[in-house]
């Protein structure tokens, strides 16, 4: 993403290439001499143990001649002992003669096998073999090495171009975003995660665009708009940095770290992933939040079965309360209201999700509504009791009782705007060790 960034690509890979080019060489000079003898050395036993089937079935001579063309090997048949110790055993001492044995020289690999008292079957291979593939070899590595490093090097470059340059536009992109500049939407075509990171980018530029646009022509008109639109700003900048962050991080540690497994690259993308969602859940409040405050939303008011609508989210929470092991305790009346079925929705919605999320492991939810005049809705759970100073405060965006879990501090200013609609009356209060909160629909 930034300009260093081909050449700490460049670096890595020329750090690795020459790590391995080195290793290769140093296994190479180490056991190609120990290769080449123990390969010999089990080919000539072989060989010298088959040259008595083969003089049995044509000879001496051709046996002779048989053995030396399909080896490799120079064969020779001595007859004098210390003829052939002048001859192939210079230097070497010794002691007992064994019916085969094998001898290992600077110039020579050397097998004899004793065929009779005075005869002794000889093959020998050149060392300078092994010493000529080694030159081979070396020259082999320059040329082969030189054409990997030119080839390595161009399809590092075609890489990091393409993966920086969609990140970098992505990173100015958001940075233009964060400054309130709306531009055209980024072109970049592409099925992986950084198209739909791209994809999520867009639509946050369009749905924000929209909504300045709108913010805009109202502030010109009211001091209050105005103060609603810095709000907004400074708290969106502020929760759209971390998800960016990750991504960023993320994104780079895949280009970066080629060692990866398979399994860490799927968390990775996994995270990136989770992040464009944040981000995208965040725009969905803050515009929600932003309509209701200026009064832009418009209610659809129809008749609602309170107890299926309410049995409905319980059931979108079951596997949260499993994992918490939570204890909860129904009491739901079938009540029929008159309101807008998708703003209750979220109300209630936001009212369980917020019970779930701060009652404590293996702890108690208990949810009444009862169908009495009043018709009043009750939740309340175990664990941490809210503090006096966060109740005065509750129903303000961006307020938590805690930056522990999860959130950003809006559902409960969203759902104070619905019931406020809706005529309803939400508050939130601590009772008998419980944290409570109870909505009246009368």
């Amino acid at each position: 993403m930034k300009k260093t960034f081909l050449k700490k690509m460049m670096f890595t890979f020329s750090l690795t290439f020459l790590f391995l080019l080195l290793l290769l060489q140093g296994a190479f000079y180490l056991f190609v001499d120990d290769f080449y003898v123990a390969i010999n050395h089990r080919k000539m036993i072989e060989s010298a143990n088959d040259y008595p089937r083969l003089v049995e079935a044509y000879g001496p001579a051709i046996a002779i001649e048989r053995l030396s063309s399909t080896s490799g090997f120079q064969v020779n048949i001595i007859k004098d002992f210390e003829l052939m110790q002048q001859q192939f055993l210079k230097g070497i001492v010794l002691k007992d003669m064994k019916p085969i044995q094998f001898f290992e020289t600077e110039e020579h690999l050397i097998v004899i096998k004793k065929m009779t008292v005075h005869d002794f079957l000889v093959l020998i291979k050149p060392m300078g073999l092994a010493q000529e593939a080694t030159g081979i070899f070396q020259r082999f590595m320059v040329y082969a090495s030189l054409g990997l490093y030119l080839i390595g090097s161009f399809f590092i470059y075609l890489f990091s171009k393409r993966i920086s340059q969609p990140l970098k536009r992505m990173n100015e992109h958001t940075k233009s975003i964060a400054q309130l500049s709306f531009q055209e939407d980024l072109e970049i075509r592409s099925e992986d995660e950084l198209g739909e990171l791209a994809n999520s980018i867009n639509i946050m530029s369009n749905r924000l665009n929209k909504v300045y646009g709108d913010l805009k022509d109202t502030l010109e008109e009211e001091r209050e708009m105005e103060r609603l639109r810095r709000q907004f700003v400074s708290h969106i900048s502020h929760e759209l940095k971390n998800p960016l962050t990750m991504i960023q991080g993320y994104a780079e540690g895949l280009v970066k770290n080629k060692e990866l497994s398979d399994e860490k690259k799927l968390i990775y993308g996994d995270t990136i992933f989770k992040s464009a969602l944040r981000m995208n859940k965040v725009l969905e409040e803050l515009l929600d939040l932003s309509a209701f405050e200026s009064g832009s939303i418009q209610l659809h008011r129809e008749s609602v079965n309170l107890l299926t609508l309410i049995q409905s989210i319980l059931e979108d929470f079951e596997l949260k309360v499993e994992e918490k092991q939570i204890r909860v305790q129904r009491s739901i009346s079938p009540v029929q209201i008159i309101g807008d079925e998708l703003r209750l929705n979220q109300l209630f919605r936001n009212l369980i999700e917020n019970a779930i999320k701060y009652v404590d492991e293996k702890g108690f939810i208990k949810i009444t509504l009862s169908d009495d005049a009043n018709r009043i809705f009750r939740i309340e759970n175990t664990g941490p009791l809210m503090s006096e100073t966060f109740l005065k405060n509750i129903w303000d965006s961006f307020r938590q009782e805690d930056s522990y879990h999860e959130g950003y501090g809006l559902g409960l200013a969203i759902s104070k705007k619905i019931a406020e609609l809706h005529d309803f009356e939400l508050l939130a209060y601590k009772e008998n060790e419980l944290n409570v909160f109870e909505l009246k629909m009368n």
